[in-house]
């Protein structure tokens, strides 16, 4: 299912924005998965271990995820790292000012060591999959985080539906292309917004 939504996500770009596939580095291995979730110490959901297996994140900055870039997996494990030293440290009070939605579905942390990092800002906000979801949510679901995210959302039950997500969007036209710092990236167009994480109080989420 990871490849063929991917090839959806190309078809539908191949006029308009051929560059962002044909930034997606080469496919880890099972080997590389293998060492990596035993050093964490995390089990990764099937479908993310098939994300890394299909395309092992980008390297020209393109922004997968409307702007905010697919890490590769060695890049995750270093944010997964930081994470891990912000969850050990922080004041437990900052959690009772984060807003979660759907009720239930989130367990209100502003770090945790059961989130893995699948894109960042730059700024230490994150796109992350979650591996300790609340009663209600799915383990893998979506969602974001970070100093600057107060209201966290479940974006999608799990890497499968955010890809749905996108490739959503491209079909509804909902997006725009435009240049940052010499580099052809894109967002969506309504919200008008160059900041994915900003959008999401405004969109139609839980994708499946």
């Amino acid at each position: 299912m990871i490849k063929q939504l991917f090839s959806e996500i190309e078809k539908h770009l191949k006029k308009d924005f051929p560059e962002l596939m044909g930034s997606m580095n080469p496919p880890t291995t099972p080997e590389a998965l293998y060492k990596i979730e035993k050093s964490i110490g995390l089990k990764l959901p099937e479908a993310v271990r098939q994300l890394y297996l299909t395309f092992n994140g980008e390297s020209k900055g393109h922004g997968l995820f409307f702007g905010l870039e697919f890490l590769s997996l060695e890049e995750s494990v270093e944010e997964w790292k930081k994470m891990c030293e912000v969850a050990e440290t922080y004041d437990l009070d900052l959690d009772d000012d984060l807003e979660c939605y759907p009720e239930g579905f989130l367990k209100c942390k502003t770090a945790s060591k059961h989130y893995f990092p699948i894109s960042h800002d730059y700024s230490g906000n994150y796109l992350v999959v979650d591996l300790d979801p609340g009663q209600d949510g799915k383990v893998g679901q979506i969602t974001n985080c970070g100093p600057d995210e107060w209201d966290r959302f479940v974006i999608a039950f799990g890497i499968e539906g955010f890809l749905k997500f996108i490739l959503h969007h491209i079909k509804e036209k909902n997006y725009r292309i435009d240049v940052v710092d010499g580099v052809k990236t894109w967002f969506l167009k309504e919200p008008h917004n160059e900041h994915f994480l900003n959008t999401l109080g405004e969109l139609d989420l839980l994708f499946k």
